[in-house]
Protein backbone atom coordinates (compact mmCIF):
# COMPACT_ATOMS: atom_id res chain seq x y z
CA UNK A 1 0.00 0.00 0.00
CA UNK A 2 1.28 3.46 -0.87
CA UNK A 3 2.25 5.58 2.10
CA UNK A 4 -0.11 8.52 2.50
CA UNK A 5 0.89 11.41 4.68
CA UNK A 6 -1.98 13.93 4.27
CA UNK A 7 -5.52 12.90 5.20
CA UNK A 8 -8.28 15.15 3.86
CA UNK A 9 -11.73 15.29 5.49
CA UNK A 10 -14.22 16.81 3.08
CA UNK A 11 -17.98 16.77 2.63
CA UNK A 12 -18.44 16.40 -1.11
CA UNK A 13 -20.73 18.98 -2.61
CA UNK A 14 -19.59 21.73 -0.21
CA UNK A 15 -17.48 24.52 -1.77
CA UNK A 16 -16.99 22.28 -4.81
CA UNK A 17 -14.95 24.68 -6.95
CA UNK A 18 -12.69 25.92 -4.19
CA UNK A 19 -12.17 22.45 -2.75
CA UNK A 20 -11.44 21.07 -6.20
CA UNK A 21 -8.90 23.77 -6.92
CA UNK A 22 -7.22 23.25 -3.54
CA UNK A 23 -7.12 19.46 -3.94
CA UNK A 24 -5.69 19.73 -7.47
CA UNK A 25 -2.97 22.04 -6.22
CA UNK A 26 -2.17 19.64 -3.37
CA UNK A 27 -1.94 16.75 -5.86
CA UNK A 28 0.43 18.86 -7.95
CA UNK A 29 2.49 19.77 -4.88
CA UNK A 30 2.77 16.40 -3.17
CA UNK A 31 1.54 13.79 -5.63
CA UNK A 32 -1.73 11.87 -5.50
CA UNK A 33 -0.18 8.98 -3.55
CA UNK A 34 0.53 11.31 -0.61
CA UNK A 35 -3.16 12.19 -0.20
CA UNK A 36 -6.04 10.15 1.23
CA UNK A 37 -9.64 11.38 1.07
CA UNK A 38 -12.06 10.66 3.90
CA UNK A 39 -15.38 12.06 2.81
CA UNK A 40 -18.95 11.43 3.82
CA UNK A 41 -19.52 9.57 0.54
CA UNK A 42 -16.32 7.55 0.46
CA UNK A 43 -17.54 4.82 2.75
CA UNK A 44 -20.24 2.26 2.07
CA UNK A 45 -22.13 1.32 5.18
CA UNK A 46 -21.43 2.15 8.77
CA UNK A 47 -17.78 1.19 9.32
CA UNK A 48 -14.66 3.09 8.40
CA UNK A 49 -12.71 1.16 5.80
CA UNK A 50 -9.43 -0.54 6.69
CA UNK A 51 -7.48 1.46 4.10
CA UNK A 52 -8.88 4.72 5.51
CA UNK A 53 -7.97 3.76 9.08
CA UNK A 54 -4.46 2.86 7.96
CA UNK A 55 -4.15 6.21 6.15
CA UNK A 56 -5.40 8.10 9.24
CA UNK A 57 -2.85 6.32 11.45
CA UNK A 58 -0.05 7.17 9.00
CA UNK A 59 -1.15 10.78 8.49
CA UNK A 60 1.26 13.48 9.54
CA UNK A 61 -1.30 16.17 8.65
CA UNK A 62 -5.10 16.19 8.52
CA UNK A 63 -6.94 18.86 6.54
CA UNK A 64 -10.57 19.47 7.48
CA UNK A 65 -12.18 21.28 4.55
CA UNK A 66 -15.11 23.41 5.68
CA UNK A 67 -17.31 25.12 3.10
CA UNK A 68 -20.27 27.43 3.63
CA UNK A 69 -22.72 24.49 3.77
CA UNK A 70 -20.66 22.40 6.21
CA UNK A 71 -22.81 23.46 9.15
CA UNK A 72 -26.11 23.61 7.22
CA UNK A 73 -29.23 22.12 8.79
CA UNK A 74 -28.91 18.83 6.85
CA UNK A 75 -25.24 18.49 7.71
CA UNK A 76 -25.94 19.39 11.35
CA UNK A 77 -28.35 16.47 11.51
CA UNK A 78 -25.65 14.17 10.12
CA UNK A 79 -23.08 15.48 12.59
CA UNK A 80 -25.43 14.85 15.52
CA UNK A 81 -26.62 11.36 14.53
CA UNK A 82 -26.51 8.82 17.34
CA UNK A 83 -23.21 6.92 17.55
CA UNK A 84 -21.70 9.12 14.85
CA UNK A 85 -23.02 7.28 11.80
CA UNK A 86 -21.74 10.12 9.59
CA UNK A 87 -18.32 8.92 8.34
CA UNK A 88 -17.02 12.50 8.04
CA UNK A 89 -17.80 13.11 11.72
CA UNK A 90 -16.01 9.91 12.64
CA UNK A 91 -12.91 10.80 10.61
CA UNK A 92 -12.73 14.23 12.26
CA UNK A 93 -13.34 12.78 15.74
CA UNK A 94 -10.55 10.25 15.19
CA UNK A 95 -8.18 12.99 14.01
CA UNK A 96 -9.05 15.16 17.03
CA UNK A 97 -8.42 12.19 19.34
CA UNK A 98 -5.02 11.52 17.76
CA UNK A 99 -4.18 15.22 17.88
CA UNK A 100 -5.27 15.53 21.52
CA UNK A 101 -3.08 12.59 22.54
CA UNK A 102 -0.04 14.68 21.65
CA UNK A 103 3.42 13.26 21.18
CA UNK A 104 5.47 12.94 18.05
CA UNK A 105 2.87 10.71 16.37
CA UNK A 106 0.07 13.26 16.67
CA UNK A 107 -0.86 14.76 13.30
CA UNK A 108 -1.05 18.45 12.57
CA UNK A 109 -4.75 19.35 12.19
CA UNK A 110 -5.60 22.23 9.90
CA UNK A 111 -9.18 23.37 9.37
CA UNK A 112 -9.42 24.99 5.94
CA UNK A 113 -12.30 27.46 5.52
CA UNK A 114 -13.37 27.71 1.88
CA UNK A 115 -15.58 30.10 -0.06
CA UNK A 116 -16.41 32.44 2.83
CA UNK A 117 -17.11 29.69 5.37
CA UNK A 118 -16.66 30.36 9.05
CA UNK A 119 -15.67 28.00 11.82
CA UNK A 120 -18.71 26.36 13.46
CA UNK A 121 -19.27 27.28 17.09
CA UNK A 122 -18.52 24.76 19.85
CA UNK A 123 -22.16 24.82 20.89
CA UNK A 124 -23.29 23.70 17.42
CA UNK A 125 -21.03 20.64 17.40
CA UNK A 126 -21.45 17.20 18.97
CA UNK A 127 -19.27 16.38 21.98
CA UNK A 128 -16.59 14.52 20.03
CA UNK A 129 -16.04 17.53 17.72
CA UNK A 130 -16.10 20.32 20.33
CA UNK A 131 -12.33 20.90 20.09
CA UNK A 132 -12.48 21.69 16.36
CA UNK A 133 -13.10 25.45 16.77
CA UNK A 134 -10.01 25.74 18.99
CA UNK A 135 -7.71 24.86 16.11
CA UNK A 136 -6.07 27.58 14.04
CA UNK A 137 -7.86 27.65 10.69
CA UNK A 138 -6.72 28.95 7.33
CA UNK A 139 -9.35 30.88 5.40
CA UNK A 140 -9.20 30.75 1.60
CA UNK A 141 -11.02 33.76 0.08
CA UNK A 142 -11.81 34.34 -3.59
CA UNK A 143 -9.21 37.10 -3.93
CA UNK A 144 -6.22 35.83 -5.98
CA UNK A 145 -3.46 37.43 -3.96
CA UNK A 146 -4.92 36.39 -0.62
CA UNK A 147 -5.64 32.87 -1.89
CA UNK A 148 -2.02 32.48 -3.03
CA UNK A 149 -0.74 33.75 0.33
CA UNK A 150 -2.95 31.33 2.24
CA UNK A 151 -1.90 28.47 -0.02
CA UNK A 152 1.73 29.31 0.67
CA UNK A 153 0.96 29.27 4.41
CA UNK A 154 -0.76 25.90 4.01
CA UNK A 155 2.27 24.52 2.12
CA UNK A 156 4.58 25.79 4.87
CA UNK A 157 2.44 24.09 7.54
CA UNK A 158 2.22 20.84 5.57
CA UNK A 159 5.96 20.86 4.85
CA UNK A 160 6.59 21.29 8.57
CA UNK A 161 4.28 18.38 9.40
CA UNK A 162 5.84 16.19 6.70
CA UNK A 163 9.42 17.13 7.61
CA UNK A 164 10.09 18.83 4.27
CA UNK A 165 12.35 21.86 4.10
CA UNK A 166 10.18 24.68 2.72
CA UNK A 167 13.19 26.39 1.14
CA UNK A 168 13.74 23.41 -1.18
CA UNK A 169 10.21 23.94 -2.47
CA UNK A 170 10.38 27.74 -2.69
CA UNK A 171 10.21 27.69 -6.49
CA UNK A 172 7.04 25.65 -6.17
CA UNK A 173 4.84 28.68 -5.66
CA UNK A 174 6.36 30.30 -8.72
CA UNK A 175 5.51 27.22 -10.84
CA UNK A 176 2.06 27.09 -9.28
CA UNK A 177 1.13 30.75 -9.69
CA UNK A 178 0.21 30.71 -13.40
CA UNK A 179 -2.31 27.80 -13.25
CA UNK A 180 -3.56 29.07 -9.88
CA UNK A 181 -4.14 32.54 -11.29
CA UNK A 182 -5.98 31.05 -14.26
CA UNK A 183 -8.19 28.90 -12.00
CA UNK A 184 -9.06 31.88 -9.79
CA UNK A 185 -9.95 33.93 -12.85
CA UNK A 186 -12.33 31.17 -13.93
CA UNK A 187 -13.90 31.13 -10.45
CA UNK A 188 -14.58 34.85 -10.60
CA UNK A 189 -16.31 34.47 -13.94
CA UNK A 190 -18.60 31.70 -12.64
Amino acid sequence: MTSRKIFICHRRGDAVRHAGMLLQNLRNSYGASTLHYGSHQSEEGKVLCKEGLHAMIEARAVLILIGPNWASHDNQERLHEIRGADPLRRWIALALTRHGAGGWEAPMLIPVLLDGASMPSRSSLPKDLKELPRLAALSFPRDEALWAMQYRQLLDNLNLALGIDSDTHSDWLTRLWKPLSLALTQLRRA
